[in-house]
């Protein structure tokens, strides 16, 4: 999963911005963050898509 691979770049408290037009993807993003730890700072829809930007806390 690319998403994995740029958090893993990234500092503690950098925040990675993902843009999906999955529906399933709201459910799997979220799910991802937060078993990983990490905090979901913002989700929004607009249209068919969803806009994510999560805080990498680990």
């Amino acid at each position: 999963m690319q998403t994995n691979v740029e958090l893993s770049k990234m500092q503690i408290g950098e925040i990675l911005t993902i843009l999906a037009d999955d529906p399933a993807a709201e459910d799997d993003i979220a799910s991802w963050a937060r078993r990983l730890g990490h905090e979901i700072v913002k989700m929004e829809k607009n249209g068919n898509e969803i806009h994510f930007e999560i805080k990498k806390v680990k």
